[in-house]
């Protein structure tokens, strides 16, 4: 008899759980619904000001959902900015475009995408005025006020200043505290320049990283001499001595011709109310988004856009704790994406959009291979660099028909590392004593406690071998070059768009307008003709984005994380110690460079 009530109860819960599950799911969809409906119907002044705010982050990714911003405050993405921009640009109720600057919350590829955007824009007559309280003080104002000099006007708060002091690298060498500590790296790597592990082997620059990064640092500052020269209309060897005096103070800045106007945030108000009426609606992109009144051509074509944004691992589940919660290039998800659209009928063109510093090279060759598939379906695909497309991110790409990137998009970096880390010394330092018990010669590699032994090394060594190998053939065959120019040119080099163009590794310079553009000249298509961007997998269910949301939590708050970047060079050093063996063989140096 118990056992009946107990099997009855069991049920009872069953179905009440299930119920629950429904219940719950649907009003989650129904808020989401809702959240994305009173989003979508702000009711704006005849006339509209469409207003950016520059200080927060933008983010390379899919735009977030109604229910994410809501209770995540989700950053902006760059396609919302942009998207934003174009088609502000050609609406009549768009009177200007305003934008508000800070700090250096992005770097240099994405303000060079949004540069882009913003000269579109600037061909219609409309009016953009930039406002900053300060371009970044003391320093790091580089990528902000190269994206605000394509501005008609630049304001300043009265004490801001101007911090375009040119761009610096600063990378720490642990090796004599490893030693303190009783941990010896031991690393076999393919390529002088894959400097990536230096950080734990070495107690300064090597003569390769030191002319890679300075290498990078000339192309860089190249772009931001030219760029802010062309925006404000000054002599480059004008901005080179005005970087060299930097950081500017306000009337400096003003007599120098870098800005027209020193005045407050309310005064900007009071001049647009001015200028456009008081009744003018301020909206910004999300806002000017969701107002979806502006009826939209028919498209003459369907393209699939797929992105693969952060380090490149096999699943979710094997992102490395030092990630931070952030997003990874999940090798089978993003893969199925590509085979899916490849296979979809309705899709014509696929545009893959990397933002990577790399990861592990059997994820990346599940994801390349997936490319190379579209080669052989004849189904175009289009890579668009974002900030870095490096290593693993590089071999990924290789067998793109087309490869887009930013003058200021880290690239390359074709060369293999692996490491192991030796601390049997620091265990015994503190008092522990490890015993192995194994069967099989190389049943301990990877262990991190031992060091390897000559066999042991020898098929370390064997493994990288291989994979640099590979690699190679990897890039001569989708980029059509010889392997010894492939080797020539790679050796664990990082180069900037503009210097991986120059040498073959990329097609064209620019964002993903110019990846779209490039997709229709593929289509034969004309160079506006209008085009259905669809977002490939397609958007989690509300359900699926609040779990993501409760998984997740509410994150570090603003300064903790500036706190923790500082240590980011050497956190991304560290990391491979404890990661999973051969899973960081494909990873990009940090160059040290911040915007």
């Amino acid at each position: 008899m118990f056992a009946r009530i107990g099997r009855f109860l069991l049920w009872l819960f069953a179905i009440v759980g299930i119920v629950t599950i429904i219940v719950v799911g649907a009003a989650i969809w129904s808020v989401d619904r809702w959240i994305g409906e009173r989003l979508a119907r702000p009711e704006p002044a005849e006339t509209i000001l469409l207003s950016l705010d520059l200080r927060q982050p933008i983010v390379d990714g899919p735009p977030q959902s109604p229910l994410s911003v809501l209770l995540r405050g989700a950053p902006t993405s760059i396609r919302e900015v942009v998207e934003s921009i174009d088609r502000a640009r050609t609406d009549p109720r768009v009177a200007g475009l305003v934008a508000e600057f800070g700090g250096a919350a992005f770097g240099m590829a994405t303000a060079q995408e949004l540069r882009d955007a913003v000269t579109r824009f600037r061909d219609s007559g409309k009016p953009l005025i930039a406002y900053a309280d300060s371009f970044a003080g003391l320093g790091g104002g580089n990528a902000s006020f190269l994206l605000a000099s394509a501005f008609d006007e630049i304001w300043l708060q009265p004490i801001g200043t101007i911090g375009i002091t040119g761009f610096a690298s600063q990378m720490p060498f642990a090796r004599e505290a490893l030693a303190r500590i009783g941990i010896q790296p031991e690393v076999v790597r393919r390529g002088p320049y894959k400097t990536f592990p230096d950080i734990l082997t070495q107690d300064g620059l090597t003569p390769e990283n030191r002319e890679m990064t300075a290498a990078l640092l000339d192309s860089l500052y190249g772009q931001l001499v030219d760029g802010v020269a062309e925006g404000r209309g000054l002599e480059p060897d004008t901005v080179r001595s005005l970087i060299d005096r930097a950081p500017l103070l306000t009337e400096e800045a003003l007599e120098a011709g870098l800005i027209d106007r020193i005045d407050h945030r309310f005064d900007l108000r009071t001049e647009i109310e001015e200028r456009f009426g008081s009744e003018t609606s301020w909206l910004d992109a999300r806002s000017y988004l969701a107002l979806n009144t502006v009826e939209a051509p028919e498209p003459q074509a369907e393209v699939a856009l797929i992105y693969a944004v952060g380090p490149v691992v096999l699943d979710e589940d094997d992102r490395s704790p030092l990630d931070g919660g952030g997003p990874v290039i999940a090798a089978e998800t993003t893969a199925q994406a590509i085979h899916d659209a490849i296979d979809d009928e309705d899709i014509d063109a696929i545009v893959l959009r990397i933002d990577s510093p790399g990861g592990s090279p059997v994820a990346s060759e599940v994801v390349r291979r997936a490319v190379l598939r579209a080669a052989e379906e004849d189904k175009p695909l289009i890579v668009s660099m974002g900030g870095a497309a490096a290593s693993g991110g590089y071999w990924i790409a290789a067998p793109a028909r087309t490869i887009v990137a930013q003058p200021g998009t880290f690239t390359g970096s074709i060369g293999v590392f692996a490491i192991n880390a030796a601390s049997s010394a620091f265990w015994r330092d503190i008092g522990v004593n490890w015993e192995t018990v194994r069967r099989g010669r190389h049943a301990g590699m990877g262990s991190l406690v031992d060091a390897l032994s000559e066999s042991e090394a020898q098929r370390f060594t064997a493994l990288v071998d291989d994979i640099y190998d590979t690699f190679l053939t990897v890039v001569a065959e989708g980029r059509g070059l010889d392997r010894a120019r492939v080797d020539e040119i790679g050796r664990g080099r990082v180069w900037t768009g503009a210097q991986a163009q120059e040498r073959g590794l990329v097609d064209r310079l620019g964002g993903l307008d110019e990846a779209l553009v490039v997709a229709r000249e593929t289509l034969d298509l004309a160079a506006d003709a209008p085009l259905a961007v669809t977002i490939r997998p397609e958007p989690a269910s509300p359900l699926e984005r609040l779990a993501e949301l409760l998984r997740s939590g509410p994150g570090l708050d603003a300064r903790t994380r500036a706190m923790l970047a500082r240590l980011d060079p050497l956190l991304d050093a560290v990391a491979p110690l404890a990661a999973e063996p051969g899973s960081q063989l494909l990873r990009m140096p940090d160059p040290g460079i911040r915007p």
